[in-house]
């Protein structure tokens, strides 16, 4: 697993680790000192939503806005059309055809039933 690291993340039965690549580990890290500068800049406006990707006064992201963005990046990248939650059902099948066994893909993929996420820590 030399590259890689476990980190927390909210899952159906409460947090459990995922396993990520050193640069995406950095890229969430960058994420995470940009949101710890902006929680500062906004004192008691801060919203803290507990998501790791928010506003910039830390509200939660509407859905359709990160659908809607998908949507102009698979325009700008002339790709064929794909709505952004086909990709879980892509990232399924890619594991699927790892090697990956069918009860770890469930578990992967398996959607908690909560209207909001818990708090991992």
């Amino acid at each position: 697993m030399s590259g890689q690291r476990g980190v927390p993340a909210p899952g159906p039965h409460g947090c459990h680790a995922i396993i990520i690549d050193q640069d995406t580990a950095a890229v969430l890290e960058t994420c995470h000192e940009r949101q710890l500068f902006e929680r500062l800049e906004w004192g008691d406006g801060w919203q803290d939503s507990g998501r790791v990707f928010t506003r910039e006064d830390g509200s939660a992201l509407r859905a359709s806005y990160l659908s809607d963005q998908f949507e102009v990046l698979i325009r700008q990248a002339k790709l064929p059309p794909v709505r952004f939650h086909d990709l879980r059902h892509g990232s399924a099948s890619m594991l699927l055809a790892a090697g990956v066994e069918l009860k770890t893909v469930s578990e992967i993929m398996a959607t908690p039933r909560r209207a909001s996420p818990p708090t991992c820590t």
